[in-house]
């Protein structure tokens, strides 16, 4: 099992790779937003190396689909 920086990296790639697929709905914009801003809290939260904003990150990236 990957540890928590590792699993946080991750989830960033795989969001990353599904907000790629809403570049192609017209009407998920706000869904494509609020992707964005979720890597851009999980991306900060793992360069501080604060421990409780990178669970809460991996948590808010896992319910992404």
């Amino acid at each position: 099992m990957p540890n928590l920086v590792e699993g946080l990296h991750n989830e960033i790639c795989r969001v990353r790779d599904i907000s790629k697929e809403y570049e192609t709905v017209e009407q998920a914009v706000y869904a494509r937003m609020l992707i964005r801003q979720d890597i851009i809290d999980a991306e900060k939260a793992l360069a501080s190396g604060d421990v409780v904003d990178m669970l809460h990150a991996y948590s808010k990236l896992k319910n992404i689909q």
